[in-house]
C-alpha cells in the first residue's frame, strides 16, 4: 500500500505452492489524478515437468480506461537444465491493446530464446 501526493496504490497477492507446482494471484488497484482508476489482475502458474524441466505460464489484463479500452497479455517461459548450473531456455509473451480512444487494436509478440548460466542466487 503506498498513499502520497496525487496517487493512491493498493496492491495484493496470493500463492499456493506444493512440491511440483504452484499458482499465484495478484491484483493492483491504482487512484490517480486521471477520471478513472487502474485495475490490474494477474496469473502465474509455474510446473516442474521433469526434475531438469520447469514452465511458468502469466496471464494478466489492465482494466484503465483512461488509456486503455481494453488489455490482455500472456506469456511463458520454459527451461531445462544441463548440468548443475546451465540452462537452455525460452520466454514469450503476446499482448493485445485497444486505446481508450478509438481505432484498432494492437497485438506484440515477443519470443526469445538463450543460456543461462546460474552462479548461486545470480544468473548471467
Amino acid at each position: 500500500m503506498r498513499l502520497g501526493a496525487d496517487r493512491d496504490r493498493l496492491g495484493g497477492g496470493v500463492a499456493y505452492h506444493s512440491e511440483q507446482w504452484s499458482l499465484a494471484a495478484g491484483a493492483h488497484l491504482l487512484d490517480d489524478a486521471s477520471a478513472e482508476r487502474t485495475r490490474s489482475l494477474n496469473l502465474l502458474g509455474s510446473f516442474q515437468l521433469t526434475q531438469d524441466n520447469a514452465l511458468h505460464l502469466s496471464l494478466a489484463t489492465i482494466d484503465d480506461d483512461d488509456v486503455y479500452e481494453s488489455f490482455y497479455g500472456s506469456g511463458y517461459y520454459v527451461d531445462h537444465r544441463i548440468g548443475s548450473q546451465w540452462r537452455i531456455y525460452s520466454e514469450g509473451v503476446l499482448t493485445r491493446a485497444k486505446p481508450a480512444g478509438g481505432g484498432g487494436h494492437a497485438l506484440n509478440t515477443q519470443v526469445f530464446f538463450g543460456f543461462r548460466y546460474d552462479l548461486g542466487n545470480v544468473f548471467y
